[in-house]
């Protein structure tokens, strides 16, 4: 989360390089702010390379592997000791179980699936952020007004049902690419 966090920070207070952050304080973006939906887009896409790309000269995508499976033994140690049906240590079976879905998770075909599922959903995020949000009439809106929104729209991101943002990656299934 700290990641994701770092991303909305740098993105939303400027796009002054981080060295000087005196002049980051004053270019600030503030939530009275009037933007354009393609410039909210923008700065959701800058969000978003942040955090899906390591920073290296040439970015790689970031394989999200850490989300799914534990990072560490100590982890992993973590969570099976928090399953009463699994046994505290890691047999045989159940590493190489573990350490073939790792491989596959980080294989080019998963991170590619991976990513097209979250395009679909930022766009419906986006979408759904246009309809609700106050528009001007000059088609412009305050990012203030885009927040209620945004808050609302996360609660049914954790927990609607049906989970609209599910069913549009459901939609034009891309499982069936990988």
């Amino acid at each position: 989360m700290s990641l994701v966090d770092s991303a909305v920070k740098d993105v939303f207070t400027s796009s002054v390089p981080q060295r000087n952050s005196f002049i980051r304080l004053i270019y600030r973006i503030s939530p009275k702010d009037v933007i354009t939906p393609d410039t909210f887009r923008t700065l959701l896409a800058q969000v978003r390379q942040q955090i899906e790309y390591d920073s290296s000269p040439q970015p790689k995508p970031y394989t999200f592997l850490y989300s799914f499976l534990p990072p560490t033994p100590s982890d992993e140690a973590l969570v099976l000791s928090k399953d009463s049906l699994v046994l505290d240590s890691v047999s045989p079976d159940l590493r190489r179980l573990l350490d073939e879905t790792s491989d596959i998770l980080e294989s080019p075909a998963a991170i590619s699936v991976f990513h097209t599922l979250l395009d679909r959903a930022v766009e419906e995020f986006v979408s759904v952020l246009e309809d609700e949000a106050k528009v001007s009439r000059d088609g412009v809106v305050r990012l203030a007004n885009y927040l209620p929104v945004a808050t609302k729209e996360a609660e049914k991101i954790a927990h609607g049902v049906p989970n609209r943002y599910f069913q549009v990656s459901l939609h034009k299934c891309v499982l069936g690419d990988f």
